[in-house]
């Protein structure tokens, strides 16, 4: 949960709501997590999002999502508000969730919750806070 909750963060940064885009550069973010109300560790990191990355963020995130065996079932931006839902089904989790909130072309505040099954037996709820900012310009590699 951990893990797709990181790379979910490292995708979701500074949409423009008009375009949808991200802001390419570099990025410092964080998030949190609380399984079944249990505070896991804080995930902190930098992340480069090239030009071409940067060009359709839905497309952009829905990439990196499937390497974590999760897609997008909702894509949905109005007003520089962001509402998405997720699903996962990977050898660790089965679940769905949503995200939502706001962002700028250089910060945005997400919060969800995802509910489902963790390891297939384990019911889990997972509350999710993603925060980020932009840091600098900087040329990324393109993938």
């Amino acid at each position: 949960m951990l893990r797709f909750s990181v790379v979910l963060l490292g995708i979701l940064i500074s949409l423009q709501a008009p375009a949808q885009k991200f802001v390419p550069g570099l990025w410092k973010s964080r998030t949190t997590l609380r399984l079944n109300g249990i505070p896991m560790p804080d995930s902190r990191s930098e992340n480069c999002i090239s030009d071409t990355q940067a060009k359709d963020a839905r497309a952009t995130l829905e990439e990196e999502l499937k390497k974590q065996g999760c897609f997008l079932t909702k894509w949905q931006v109005n007003n520089k508000n962001l509402e998405a839902d997720v699903k996962c089904d990977n050898q660790n989790l089965l679940a769905n969730g949503k995200l939502s909130g706001p962002f700028t072309e250089s910060k945005y505040e997400l919060r969800g919750e995802a509910k489902g099954k963790y390891k297939r037996a384990l019911p889990s709820i997972a509350a999710i806070t993603m925060t980020g900012e932009w840091v600098a310009d900087k040329e990324c590699d393109v993938k």
